[in-house]
């Protein structure tokens, strides 16, 4: 509310200049937008894998400000095919905003917008985000068609299997309706605007301190007056995410300004009651790439993992004794997140059913003694992804 309250003030504001003594009520229209487009993988580990895609999406919402604005709600869905493997998919679900800028009234004009919102890509729901543009011709006062380009990015949590962040683009036509629902109005108006020194969105008239801006934090922000530290624990309520409740000096998450409780620590070492499998996987001197010929392992994996519907896949990789113990550490799990990635793909294995470790260079097979020959087999040996059957408890 706050928010479409600031954006018709603007818009009274500079309509005031541009007419003295009149402001329009801009008119409302309820908009439908269908985008078809083909679109390729941007992140270097995706695109190996993934050809070409496409899909659509439809967007459905209201525009204002004579169309120069709309809000809406959409859904996409994008598929990028794998050979002999389950395609890639992404359903995206999202909120937005759009700003047009029409030049014509038939050539039409650029537009930008912006889409928040959550995706499910495989089984994995993700927060998503897309920005697009494009120009959009108006042959018809409720038709408009154009091209449209768009970059997408799917955020990998923390600690997830597959760490990379997936970017996205894509490129297509757009087709929209638009129908009035709301005609203009012209009102007269008073020839001075209104007055906000602090620019905080309260008026002077209405604002206790009309020079120090409002801080918007949710406690008495219709006085005009920043607040301090409502709850007194030392954290400012504009950076206080809990302003009502007290911190919890306790070393963890201390500056967010909320209660909270230290969770446990994270287990890091896999239990031992796990039966070793025979196949593996080997990698190339600082890669997390899985070769093509290793995918037949991969579906030995699957078969066993469907044969023990009951149990877990444990995949825990290593590195050779190469490099610093902390960057073997972390190449371990991105090989671990390469190999359940793969396992995910290839044989549908929902990710509950699988656990990922890393253990660096700590546990090598062989030492790199001996001869250049030797130490080069050794280091070859080390780096590997290994799979264990863990029994349901």
């Amino acid at each position: 509310m706050r928010a479409r309250g600031d954006l018709l003030a603007i818009a009274a504001l500079l309509l005031a200049i541009a007419v003295p003594g009149t402001v329009e009520a801009q008119s409302v229209s309820a908009v439908v937008r269908a985008e078809g487009v083909a679109g390729v993988m941007l992140t270097d580990r995706f695109r190996d894998r993934f050809d070409w895609g496409g899909g659509g999406s439809v967007r459905a919402g209201l525009g204002f400000l004579d169309d120069h604005l709309e809000v809406r709600i959409s859904g996409t869905t994008l598929f990028f095919p794998v050979e002999g493997q389950v395609p890639g998919t992404l359903y995206q679900f999202a909120a937005g905003a759009r700003g047009n800028l029409p030049i014509d009234p038939v050539v039409g004009g650029p537009w930008l917008d912006l889409d928040l919102g959550g995706g499910v890509t495989g089984e994995l729901p993700r927060f998503v985000f897309d920005v697009g543009a494009g120009w959009a011709f108006r042959p018809a006062e409720i038709f408009e068609i154009g091209p449209v380009v768009r970059y997408t990015m799917i955020v990998q949590e923390d600690g997830a299997a597959v760490p990379d962040h997936s970017h996205i683009l894509t490129f297509g036509l757009e087709v929209a309706l638009r129908i009035p629902i709301v005609e203009t109005v012209t009102e007269r108006v008073v020839e001075a605007a209104a007055q906000d020194r602090d620019d905080d969105g309260v008026l002077d008239e209405n604002d206790e301190c009309p020079d120090e801006p409002e801080d918007r934090d949710g406690l008495a922000d219709a006085d005009g007056c920043p607040e301090t530290d409502h709850d007194g624990d030392g954290i400012e309520d504009g950076s206080d995410q809990c302003p009502s409740a007290p911190e919890t000096a306790n070393g963890y998450l201390d500056e967010d300004g909320c209660p909270d409780t230290e969770p446990p620590p994270v287990t890091t070492t896999p239990e031992p009651e796990a039966q070793p499998l025979e196949p593996r996987v080997q990698f190339r001197t600082g890669s997390d790439h899985v070769s093509p010929r290793y995918i037949g392992a991969i579906r030995e994996i699957c078969a066993i993992a469907e044969a023990n519907p009951n149990a877990i896949i444990r995949v825990v990789g290593h590195a050779d004794e190469t490099g610093t113990t902390a960057g073997n550490q972390r190449l371990g799990a991105a090989r671990s997140g390469a190999v359940t990635e793969q396992l995910i793909l290839v044989c549908n294995l929902p990710p509950e059913r699988i656990e990922t470790y890393s253990f660096g260079d700590s546990r090598v097979e062989c030492d790199d003694a001996g001869s250049r020959e030797d130490a080069r087999e050794c280091h070859a040996r080390n780096r590997r992804a290994e799979f264990f059957l863990v029994e349901a408890q």
